[in-house]
């Protein structure tokens, strides 16, 4: 007997839009559900977030209460997973278990059955899971082949599961194959049957489809295909005509009734495409083509990198995967209780895998995601502070000094009651987080303009007029000339970077980084002076001694900056001191640059004479910024090229306020001003 194993997992991040979940539901979720309603020989496994069975039990209960008589009458397994659809292998252990132990009592609540296998995130390994997802209780997890490849394993041998081994523990593994994957549902269905009847009396073999349950309807004109076209119920028919020699099977029956097949090496991977997005730009495009013109003997053999280099890739996942770390310690330092339990909760939703990483799916360049990880983890520490309340100990400013980001250097946070602002030193003496407590938001959410491998591929993709006539396997953009809108910068666009630009510098040249930068100060370090907290406002001193470059000369400068924190906000008092023995000219900028929701908070402009700048945003607030001296401001949005499932498109980021003093100072003259952002 041929066994099937089909597995569809189903997933909206954490801070998806209402009516992207719900489409979701119109188009793939539901109808998947109702078409297997009328073949009950199908069996079929399934695997939901927590994200969605919190909005299913909301919006619609019936839907729940359909699966539930379908998990009763032996029809469908669910699987557990985190809750909240984090990658558990990087998650601290105690987080792996909690989340694990939250999905299982909801399942076994809502479903009455208590899961024994799990789906993993992006299917993400690593070999330590092995032991943890024993100590869960887990039995069994689905993989895909490539991992089996990597370890010594080959195509021939997958006709069934085995065992992978971490000190002493043991988890079954179902390896997924990818030749089901690329045929369910974009092939006929009887290619499918046609590929499994090649293992017709061959024993007891099975074989794994397991994916996401989005490309049931959900993917761009798969709606038609699967449900207009009813590919879906012509399989299932398949699958009962055939059901003489090939059986579906729920994942509990197989592990029962069939045994390992031995143990396995299964090294740090994922699923293919995963790995190749992981890598760098130039190391992606090479993985892309090697792939595209290897044999078959060779592809097993090919891989590239892992979750972990999404960390060191990009520096805005690593901060917040670093404040996640931060956040659970403080939220697993707090004493059993009602507030222990919220803050947990809040803590896991800030896990959630898809703001942290990037592919075919917009996942970091999403801002709305990444905006609901931090709210997350400020919605946690808030309850931090109200523990602390609660035990006596008054909110107050403090700073802390701990190598945040990795780089074997010290980054300074400072703590208040109504906000949060982390400082780098070493990097310009740069704010790279603004957490407004009130708000639930860190206003320096933004990222920078990187180089994608794909890039190469934007001039030549044909524009999505909606007409459908596209040829398939093309690349698409949303909008014509977006090739023309790719920038990319050589810093971070974080808050307080202090610029020395060449005179005759435009708001052009600056917003697409075709200047030139004459001073020393944007990445460099900055010594601290000083740090004192008080109760209610705290304060910091930064200087660096550095150097400008004026026509052939090198120019000795200093710049001081003491950054006062009070409320929610921050003041910055600069001064910037010529340390030549003759007078020169600068142009001196500091950079600015904050999450909003949208580009018509802050567009394109050049203001004379400013002293203040209100910038409204009905979602994340109002912010007012405003200088004790009278400068030129350049406003521009941070807008990045990336890819999703509907091709190319262009995506708001946040935006830039840069405040620029042309100044002439002499020998031993200084610069003063205060830039203050209150919100």
């Amino acid at each position: 007997m041929t066994r099937l194993l089909l597995c569809i997992h189903n997933h909206q991040p954490v801070g998806n839009f209402e009516h992207v979940m719900d489409e979701a539901y119109r188009k793939a979720y539901r109808p998947f559900f109702d078409a297997l309603a009328k073949f009950p020989s199908v069996k079929v496994n399934f695997h939901f977030s927590g994200i969605l069975y919190d909005w299913l039990e909301l919006k619609h209960p019936d839907f729940l209460a359909l699966i539930a008589g379908m998990v009763k009458a032996g029809q469908v397994e669910i699987l557990s997973g985190g809750y909240y659809e984090p990658p558990l292998a990087v998650l601290p252990p105690e987080d792996r278990l909690g989340q694990i132990a939250k999905m299982n009592r909801w399942i076994e609540r809502t479903f009455g059955a208590r899961p024994r296998g799990i789906w993993l995130a992006e299917r993400i390994w690593e070999p330590g899971l092995a032991r943890d997802l024993n100590n869960a209780g887990i039995q069994y997890t689905v993989l895909d082949d490539l991992h089996f490849f990597y370890g010594g394993l080959r195509e021939s041998d997958l006709t069934g599961y085995y065992t992978a081994e971490y000190e002493g523990f043991q988890t079954a593994v179902f390896p997924i194959s990818k030749t089901l994957r690329y045929l369910i549902p974009f092939r006929e269905p009887r290619e499918t049957i046609a590929y499994l009847e090649q293992f017709k009396g061959s024993g007891d073999a099975l074989f794994v489809m397991a994916d996401d349950g989005e490309k049931f309807g959900l993917w761009p004109k798969t709606f038609d295909s699967v449900y207009g076209q009813r590919w879906l119920e012509r399989f299932f028919s398949l699958l009962c005509e055939n059901s003489q020699w090939l059986k579906t099977s729920l994942f509990s029956d197989a592990f029962e009734k069939t045994v390992s097949k031995g143990l396995c090496s299964l090294p740090v991977s994922s699923y293919f495409e995963f790995t190749g997005w992981a890598l760098r730009p130039g190391a992606a495009a090479q993985l892309k083509e090697l792939a595209e013109t290897a044999s078959d003997e060779l592809l097993p053999f090919l891989r590239g990198g892992q979750f972990r280099d999404f960390i060191a890739k990009y520096p805005e996942v690593n901060r917040m995967y670093r404040k996640m770390l931060l956040v659970s310690g403080k939220v697993h330092k707090m004493p059993e209780g009602e507030l222990k339990v919220r803050a947990m909760d809040f803590l896991w939703q800030a896990q959630c895998n898809c703001g942290y990483w990037h592919g075919v799916f917009g996942g970091l360049y999403l801002p709305h995601l990444r905006a609901a990880n931090y709210s997350n983890m400020i919605a946690a520490e808030k309850l931090v502070d109200e523990q602390n309340r609660l035990s006596g100990r008054k909110p107050v400013f403090c700073e802390t000094r701990i190598d945040f980001d990795g780089d074997f250097r010290p980054e300074i946070l400072i703590e208040g009651p109504e906000g949060s602002w982390y400082f780098n030193p070493s990097r310009g003496g740069q704010l790279f987080e603004w957490d407004i407590k009130k708000r639930g938001i860190n206003f320096i959410n933004n990222i920078t303009r990187y180089r994608e491998a794909y890039h190469r591929d934007v001039a030549n993709a044909l524009v999505d007029d909606g007409s459908g006539s596209l040829l398939p396997n093309r690349q698409i953009a949303r909008e014509a000339g977006l090739d023309k809108r790719i920038v990319y910068d050589w810093h971070g666009r974080n808050c307080l970077l202090d610029h020395f630009l060449r005179p005759g510098t435009s708001l052009n040249d600056f917003m697409r980084v075709q200047y030139g930068e004459q001073g020393d100060f944007v990445l460099e370090p900055y010594k601290e002076q000083e740090c004192r907290c008080h109760d209610l406002s705290s304060t910091l001193t930064l200087r660096r001694n550095g150097n400008v470059w004026c026509e052939d000369r090198r120019v000795p400068v200093t710049v001081q900056k003491a950054v006062q924190m009070a409320g929610g906000g921050w003041k910055a008092e600069y001064t910037v001191r010529n340390n030549s023995a003759r007078a020169e000219k600068f142009w001196f900028g500091v950079e600015t640059a904050f999450l909003f929701s949208s580009p018509t908070v802050c567009g394109i402009f050049e203001k004379n004479g400013v002293r203040e700048l209100d910038l409204v945003d009905p979602w994340y607030g109002n912010l007012k910024l405003v200088s004790d001296k009278a400068c030129t401001v350049w406003g521009f949005p941070l807008e990045t090229v990336s890819r999703s499932e509907g091709g190319f498109e262009m995506t708001y980021q946040g935006s830039v306020a840069l405040f620029l003093h042309r100044i002439e100072l002499p020998a031993g003259g200084e610069l003063r001003f205060s830039l203050k952002a209150d919100v």
